[in-house]
């Protein structure tokens, strides 16, 4: 059987589960909703979290655009 959640903030996600009585350590699978947008912001974030620049950034990625 297949249970479906829709548009859940994934913070509310573990609450949500409960209340339809699924256990905690219940194996489930999420899948996550995003815009390429998204994706992209993500990646230019951890980029910066490991010391790339902006500009580094922006030319490696050009290829890509």
């Amino acid at each position: 059987m297949t249970t479906t959640l829709e548009n859940v903030p994934a913070g509310e996600v573990s609450e949500r589960l409960a209340s339809r009585g699924i256990a905690p350590n219940k194996r489930v699978t999420v899948l996550i909703d995003e815009s390429l947008e998204d994706v992209a912001e993500r990646a230019r974030r951890e980029a910066a979290r490991r010391g790339l620049t902006p500009e580094a950034y922006d030319e490696i990625m050009k290829p890509l655009s």
